[in-house]
């Protein structure tokens, strides 16, 4: 699926039913404008054009209240809590004390792994007249058939979801599309019961809303049974939701800079959310959930754990079937990264042009601590290819032949890959990077006024290649060439002088500087036009009686086009024309006076180009009779 526009997708971490509010809600007064509530906690994980930001609820018997926590720490979502604090307008609290009810529980939710949820969709509205998308069909489409399909596809056949749509419900118009989500849902499950449905049928309830969530296109609860979709058909949009449900928190990236460069790894990094473009808790189309998340819910087919050196073989990661399906690699305490194939199978396959590789994540080993997708083709940027577009965070991939160093000095390098299976490399306390080996066989090729350069794209010895400049000599003509992984090892010179010969070196850049140079063969660049001089006699050369003017002539080097005929011009004055090789001038000298004379010759071909050789200064000396 392609990549979206919209930055803004997904709030999580809302309430239970109103069946499951807290049995003695109550609300006092400390002093004007300062309340003291209970009732049930819920995270909130917002995505707005401005990035990532967490929003905090209390539901209670009175309705929700928005919170501002400040300083203070966050409980378990679900937990039963008395929370303190300023009202600002209606609904908001800022908070000065927040704190469990002793003896109380958070809700807790288990893995997903062997089991399916039957879910409940409903299409609220509140409008005279209901709308006319989505159908009956079209949301069983989105909502059930297709999502029915992706989570047997990712579970790998362990988890699966079944429901029915109901006919549309009208429901009294809300204060607002998604703050006002709570009431929208409870209003919701009440005309759907009235209508004969059997709520406790059900283990998830999915709510179409036809009004605009202001950039956002979905809520889910996390953990919970709770979904909201405003005015969004999208069937990713509804999965991606549904992950909240089973507990799990958006897919990452880990973005890093040195200065001005990005780079893979340094101490200047920021965490993107939503970065991770392989998996749908991210932004950017319907992937797998990722190793770390199909452990946690029972649905990882295969998990190697390597603690040491070796080289492992790695399955496309979205098939089911046999093979490593995962990697996992010990750093330290703290940290392990997480390796897999991705390959265009499934619902993978709608991955941007460039993604399908070995892609590798990192995460801390603290319990809250979530994976984050590293960038191993840092600067890759934007583009097109084949009519589709690829971002940044489409081409992290790990390309074959490249390697990256950990901080840990463990150096991941991708050996081999075909569409069955990937080989990498992990090697324990490696050396540190270093600056690449010399770029081999470095060839230039002359064409019309430049030269076409290539080369082999050279060990990166533990730091991925990003660049390559080429230096064309003389005249110092330069060409950076980008080249994330140092796939691309051709460039292009034009300009140069086709009377001179040339010699152009390559040096390879990674983050650690730049290679020795190595170059190539002189060439000469070809002339765009034919080409004329004028061999004998030499220029300064004195002459007497009968000469012989010998011409060389070649064929544009561009067009091919064959040569037509040759002209002898003497002080400029046409002389003779001859229009076949070899081109021979007979010249009486006694005709002419003695002293310094000019010869000239132009060449003529059949697509009417022509071209002037370089004058050639005589003295004729025949002496006076």
């Amino acid at each position: 699926m392609a990549r979206r526009s919209l930055a803004c997708r997904t709030l999580v971490g809302l309430v239970a039913l109103a069946a499951v509010l807290l049995a003695h809600p109550g609300t006092s007064s400390a002093t004007d404008d300062t309340i003291t509530v209970q009732g049930r906690y819920e995270r909130l994980a917002a995505i707005g054009t401005t990035g990532e930001s967490a929003l905090h609820a209390v539901r209670t018997g009175e309705g929700t209240y928005w919170l501002d926590l400040g300083p203070n720490d966050a409980p378990q979502p679900g937990a039963l809590v008395t929370v303190t604090g300023r009202l600002e307008g209606a609904r908001t609290l800022d908070v000065s004390s927040i704190g469990a009810i002793e003896g109380s529980a958070a809700r807790i939710v288990g893995p997903a792994s062997h089991r399916a949820d039957r879910v409940l969709v409903m299409r609220a509205y509140w409008t005279r007249n209901r709308p006319a998308r989505p159908t009956t069909a079209q949301a069983r489409s989105t909502f059930l058939r297709k999502g029915k399909a992706w989570f047997e596809e990712v579970s790998h056949g362990r988890y699966s979801i079944t429901g029915t749509v109901t006919p549309w419900l009208r429901i009294p118009r809300p204060s607002g599309c998604t703050y006002s989500a709570y009431e929208s849902m409870d209003r919701a499950l009440t005309r759907a019961k009235r209508a004969g449905f059997n709520l406790n049928s059900y283990s998830r309830y999915v709510l179409y809303l036809p009004c605009n969530g202001q950039g956002m296109l979905g809520l889910g609860s996390m953990p919970g049974p709770f979904v909201w979709q405003f005015g969004s058909l999208s069937y990713d949009v509804a999965v991606h939701e549904q992950g909240h449900n089973l507990g799990l928190r958006h897919a990452n990236g880990r973005e890093c800079y040195s200065g001005r460069t990005q780079v893979t790894w340094s101490r200047s990094c920021n965490v993107v959310g939503y970065g991770d473009s392989f998996d749908v808790m991210g932004n950017r189309g319907p992937g797998h959930f990722q190793a770390f998340h199909k452990q946690r819910l029972g649905w990882l087919q295969k998990l190697a754990t390597l603690s040491s050196s070796g080289t492992r073989t790695l399955a496309p990661y979205a098939t089911t079937g046999p093979g490593v399906k995962a990697m996992r690699v010990k750093a330290s305490r703290s940290r392990s990264y997480w390796l897999e194939y991705r390959t265009k199978s499934g619902v993978d396959s709608a991955f941007a042009p460039g993604a399908f590789g070995v892609v590798l994540r990192v995460r801390g080993n603290g319990t809250r601590s979530e994976p984050q997708l590293l960038d191993l083709m840092p600067g890759s940027g934007f583009g097109r290819v084949g009519g589709r577009s690829f971002h940044e965070w489409d081409r992290t991939r790990l390309p074959v032949g490249s390697s990256w160093t950990s901080p840990e000095r463990i150096r991941f390098t991708t050996t081999s890959q075909t569409s069955g299976a990937a080989r990498v490399s992990v090697q324990f306390n490696a050396p540190a990077p270093r600056v690449p080996d010399a770029p081999a066989s470095v060839t230039a090729t002359p064409l019309v006024n430049g030269a076409d350069v290539t080369w082999e794209r050279p060990a990166d010895n533990g730091s991925i290649i990003t660049k390559y400049v080429v230096t064309a000599s003389p005249g110092q003509h330069q060409r950076t060439v980008k080249s994330v992984g140092g796939l691309r090892s051709r460039t292009r010179f034009t300009g140069l002088d086709p009377a001179k010969d040339y010699t152009f070196s390559v040096v390879a850049h990674n983050q650690k500087g730049g290679s020795v140079p190595h170059a190539s063969q002189p060439v000469t660049p070809l002339s765009p036009a034919p080409m004329i001089s004028i061999t004998s006699p030499g220029d300064g050369a004195t002459v007497s009686g009968q000469v012989t003017v010998l011409v060389k002539a070649t064929k544009n080097a561009h067009s091919g086009a064959a040569i037509d005929y040759v002209d002898l011009l003497i002080d400029g004055v046409p002389f003779d024309y001859d229009e076949g090789a070899p081109y021979e001038f007979d010249w009486d000298t006694a005709l002419d006076n003695d002293g310094p004379h000019t010869l000239t010759a132009i060449v003529h071909d059949r697509n009417g180009e022509s071209a002037e050789s370089a004058p050639v200064e005589v003295t004729v000396a025949n002496g006076a009779p």
